[in-house]
């Protein structure tokens, strides 16, 4: 098995290194799509998913797992943005990249890597076949036909046929539609096979690795174009389409040729993972209802307003809980850096007053950070950390003097932990894990 070519986001990496595995065009087009940013030859990635270039397919994680002594499942973070995608409804073009239609432009191949061989391996491979109507042929008879058109012999006032129009059913194994599917499944499986949640396919049939042995270009996307017409199951459609966007890509400079899957912007999905995992559950927006303009006597209200990441109320306390998701890679050994700005500060402390105000009791205010799990255990032994359980240590404070008596909690979150917990669905119970100052 292939070793899984990998980067980290936000991690610097230079020109030299990078050309070991990308030709400087390639570069280009990464750079082009605000893949890559450059500085003074060294480039870091400024996305998180599958990227697919040429024949090279490879993942860029998460800055935050970026750890030297951390061993990494690459599945976990495409099946985090995978329930990302399906979850959240609002995607931004040009930043968020998860499309699976294969007729679309911007399909991800390993979308279409992971349908075929899934597929593959539940219903095995295309099979081609075509109906035909045969005079005394082998099949079932066509009584329908065989009665309009044939005319019988009576025997006891009983009609006897002794021709009939039978249906036979042509199977092609050698159809160039499925020598396309062979060759699909073959390249695909050894592209991403480290990528996709299943082992290495087995295949037990022969198959061409070059796509030129099949037939041109212009021949396959013909003779696929016109299979489209002919068929109706949803399965094959798929199928076809499937195959059809493999060849273009194929076509259209193989070097070059580029497909995305997950998001230049991961904060949103981290904050996805904390509104499931501390259970968001009330919407402040009549609480925090849109500003409204005097003008002339005349009350005009503004299209938006500011709405805190996430409000969590426990039912059977009655405790509120404000966070805020903060995706920053925060660093508190010898110096602190890496921290949100004061605008960030100023307006958490804000949204806590404000609700404080509405609903008449305190609340819980804090900080959600992501941590690498190996940096997160060693908290565990600080003697300074606040408060420790498996999903989370409080490790101080945020205080401001135009807010006096207030606190924002800074939480530190196991990066890894919190990401199976989003894919499994899991939010975690108050009682057991919320620390309450």
């Amino acid at each position: 098995m292939n070793k899984q070519l990998t980067f980290f986001e936000n991690k610097y990496y230079s020109e030299n290194f990078l050309t070991k595995e990308f030709s400087k065009s390639q570069l280009d087009i990464l750079s082009k799509k605000r893949i890559l940013e450059e500085s003074n030859l060294n480039y870091k990635f400024v996305f998180v998913g599958v990227i697919s270039i040429g024949d090279i397919a490879f993942l860029v994680l998460p800055k935050t797992l970026n750890h030297p002594s951390k061993l990494i499942n690459p599945i976990t973070t495409i099946k985090t943005l995978r329930k990302y995608s399906l979850s959240n409804t609002q995607l931004y073009d040009g930043i968020d990249y998860f499309n699976i239609e294969p007729d679309h432009p911007d399909c991800s191949e390993i979308a279409i890597a992971e349908f075929l061989i899934n597929d593959f391996q539940e219903n095995g491979l295309y099979t081609f076949s075509e109906e035909l109507n045969e005079l005394n042929g082998n099949g079932d008879v066509i009584w329908d036909m065989t009665i309009n058109n044939i005319d019988p012999i009576f025997s006891s006032n009983q009609p006897i046929y002794a021709d009939t129009y039978n249906r036979i059913i042509l199977d092609d194994k050698n159809n160039l539609t499925i020598e396309i599917h062979k060759w699909s499944l073959n390249n695909l499986s050894k592209k991403y096979n480290i990528l996709l949640d299943n082992s290495l396919v087995n295949f037990h049939f022969n198959f061409h690795s070059n796509l030129n042995e099949i037939g041109s270009t212009d021949e396959l996307l013909n003779h696929l174009q016109n299979q489209l017409k002919t068929i109706y199951s949803d399965r094959k459609l798929q199928i076809i389409k499937s195959l059809i966007f493999l060849i273009k890509k194929k076509a259209n400079s193989m070097e070059n040729s580029l497909t995305l899957y997950g998001t230049k912007k991961y904060e949103n999905v981290w904050e996805s993972i904390c509104k499931k995992l501390v259970n968001e559950n009330y919407k402040s927006n009549e609480i925090f209802p849109n500003p409204k303009w005097n003008i002339f006597d005349k009350i005009y209200k503004s299209r938006g307003t500011l709405i805190p990441d996430i409000l969590s109320k426990d039912n059977d306390t009655g405790n509120f809980y404000l966070f805020d998701a903060k995706y920053y890679s925060i660093n508190f050994i010898d110096k602190l850096t890496g921290t949100p700005d004061y605008k960030d500060i100023l307006k958490q402390f804000q949204y806590q007053i404000h609700i404080e105000k509405k609903i008449e009791k305190n609340i819980s205010n804090s900080f959600l950070f992501p941590i690498n799990d190996v940096d997160f255990h060693e908290l565990k032994n600080n003697p300074k950390t606040i408060s420790f359980n498996n999903y989370m240590a409080v490790i101080g404070f945020i205080e401001y003097e135009l807010f006096p008596s207030k606190k924002i909690w800074v939480i530190m979150c196991p990066f890894s932990k919190w990401q199976e917990s989003y894919i499994d669905n899991i939010s975690i119970i108050y009682k057991n894990i919320f620390w309450r100052a």
